[in-house]
């Protein structure tokens, strides 16, 4: 086992394991299962409402976890980290803002791709009908990238209320010009709203560079807990917004026929919120923050240009392969997976033979339907994506056991 695995406990416990399902969610290493384990055996009490030692312990935890987050994507508050239940979760947040403080109105312009996870699309599909507003399909070439050009013309004809768009595709793996998308929907006055999930895993993000109005990203495919998203916005919008959530902690006071809303970011987190995991996230953003994404991005790098010549090896005997994106001409282009679609072959019935073999990898439309529909005639596609543990050893077993298995249904 290598050295980075050992550090993730369920590669111990699974010395068999061959883990490429990462875009899916990361596995954890020992430090955050510690961070998790500490807080329910030592510190655990639910927080801003005791006066005793382990709810203020429990407290600053959360505390620091935020400001952990805030540092990590170089948020100027650490009251502009709003804590969720994921990335799905945040985007429906954002949404429902945007809508019941009479910001997206009827007839106004959604931006969004054919490329995004559903999670970016459906909120949007609500929000247009509970508005009469319109979504409006930001132009892309066939690798996925966003076309600036088209972009800025169409914007600049219809206006725009928002433009929400994903960093980096779950499927495609191509990584977007977001600063030049920010700055195009700025001039025409649109609220941007980029969704990291992907991304975040395999660069750095830094929102002030970025001047993003908001961004989302789980921490469960970031090597944290599961349960735990990021809702990043820019303080002076979210001090604008009034909740959409009511309850427990987020007031000030209330009376029997009303309510004093509190501060940022507690107006938008109301109720319990996921202490443990929130603690533990802290963890970590400490992992990949020592670790490094340059270290991250050299592995990856690696494993995507090996993957293209155990693929080029593969279609000598089986044929050509439908790559989803840039192929193997341009392994830069694309960061941390590759999906492709084999001919004739159900990928369902693959994804059962690898996993047979002890290899995890996602098939299907990877909550990416729109996409598959777009890019490749609806077919569903089998995607490896990697994770800093991962190493060519993966990709040569990976590889073997998929000739194997497709040889078997041929």
């Amino acid at each position: 086992m290598n050295t980075i695995k050992s550090q993730f406990p369920i590669f111990e416990n699974n010395p068999d394991l061959i883990y490429l399902d990462n875009s899916a969610s990361a596995q954890k290493p020992k430090q955050v299962i510690d961070a998790l384990t500490d807080y329910y055996s030592k510190y655990y009490s639910n927080i801003n409402r005791g006066t005793y030692d382990l709810s203020i312990k429990s407290s600053q935890l959360v505390d620091d976890s935020r400001k952990s987050i805030q540092e990590f994507i170089n948020a100027k508050y650490a009251e502009e980290i709003i804590f969720t239940r994921g990335t799905t979760d945040s985007i429906n947040k954002l949404s429902l803002l945007l809508f019941f403080n009479g910001i997206i109105k009827e007839n106004d312009y959604i931006y969004i791709t054919e490329f995004e996870h559903h999670s970016n699309i459906l909120p949007w599909q609500n929000i247009v009908k509970m508005t009469g507003a319109k979504i409006q399909k930001i132009p892309l070439n066939e690798f996925g990238e966003i076309q600036l050009d088209k972009f800025e013309e169409m914007i600049k004809k219809t206006g725009a209320k928002i433009v929400s768009f994903t960093g980096l595709s779950n499927v495609i793996g191509t990584i977007q010009d977001i600063k030049s998308v920010i700055e195009i929907s700025k001039k025409y006055n649109a609220l941007t709203a980029v969704d990291v999930a992907q991304l975040i895993c395999h660069s750095k993000i830094d929102v002030q560079a970025l001047d993003c109005d908001f961004i989302s990203f789980s921490m469960h495919k970031l090597y944290g807990p599961t349960g735990v998203g990021v809702l990043y916005g820019k303080k002076e919008l979210l001090e604008r917004y009034s909740p959409v959530d009511f309850g427990g902690d987020m007031i000030k006071s209330a009376t029997f026929s009303s309510c004093e809303l509190a501060e940022l970011p507690e107006k938008f987190e109301a109720g319990t919120i996921n202490i443990a995991d929130i603690i533990a996230s802290k963890s970590a953003i400490d992992f990949v923050s020592n670790f490094g994404y340059e270290n991250i991005q050299k592995i990856e790098n690696e494993l995507i240009k090996y993957s293209f010549e155990k693929i080029s090896d593969l279609e000598k005997s089986i044929g050509k392969i439908q790559i989803i994106g840039y192929g193997k001409e341009h392994p830069e282009k694309r960061s941390g997976l590759i999906s492709f679609v084999l001919t004739g072959i159900s990928s369902f019935d693959i994804g059962n033979l690898l996993g047979n073999d002890k290899i995890c990898v996602r098939t299907g439309f990877h909550c990416a339907e729109p996409l598959h529909q777009s890019i490749c005639e609806g077919k569903p596609s089998i995607r490896i994506s990697f994770g800093l543990y991962n190493d060519k050893e993966d990709i040569d077993k990976f590889f073997a056991s998929l000739q194997k298995n497709i040889q078997r249904l041929i």
